[in-house]
């Protein structure tokens, strides 16, 4: 039997938007945790582990902490994550098992995972050239233009891909062509 919780303040749109923009690149399990948990919702580091383990989050990337080699790496998750177990909390509520959460929500993490990959690879890009003091202004230039392109075609990959899933959830939705 769950314990109860005294105070339970949900976490607002707002402030899931401010911390996506804060933590571009993820938070650790803890942070997600203390994220909630200072709302008074309570999940475990084994339960969060499970989450992941059967495919209910997306899987963490490790990065490198610090600035040297030997300090070694960290998993961060996308903090979708953190709407992923509110959707779980929620459902498992309303008396839905853990698999039937799984087969609704694989397509969304498995779209996480690829607007997460897409996101990081344009990062180092950017990164990249910004860093490239060998570079013509011009040809610095054409290859930022060229990196924000890319970034428009991942966003409306992205979208296309969600209406895809969406369509598939909801096929009352699916718009055929005459």
């Amino acid at each position: 039997m769950p314990k109860p919780v005294a105070h339970q303040v949900p976490v607002t749109e707002a402030e899931l938007v401010a911390l996506e923009s804060a933590h571009p690149q993820g938070l650790t399990m803890f942070q997600i945790i203390g994220c909630l948990s200072e709302r008074g919702l309570r999940i475990s580091e084994a339960k969060f582990r499970k989450y992941v383990q059967l495919g209910l989050l997306p899987q963490s990337r490790r990065t490198r902490c610090g600035d040297r080699k030997s300090s070694g790496s960290q998993g961060l998750y996308p903090v979708t994550a953190i709407r992923y177990l509110l959707e779980i909390r929620a459902r498992l509520s309303s008396g839905e098992t853990l698999a039937e959460i799984r087969q609704d929500m694989k397509v969304s993490i498995a779209q996480d995972g690829v607007g997460t990959l897409l996101a990081g690879i344009l990062r180092e890009l950017k990164q990249e050239v910004s860093a490239r003091n060998d570079l013509d202004l011009r040809v610095h230039r054409a290859h930022m233009r060229e990196i924000a392109m890319l970034k428009a075609k991942a966003r409306g990959l992205m979208a296309h891909i969600a209406r895809v899933g969406s369509a598939l959830h909801h096929p009352r939705r699916i718009q055929t062509r005459a």
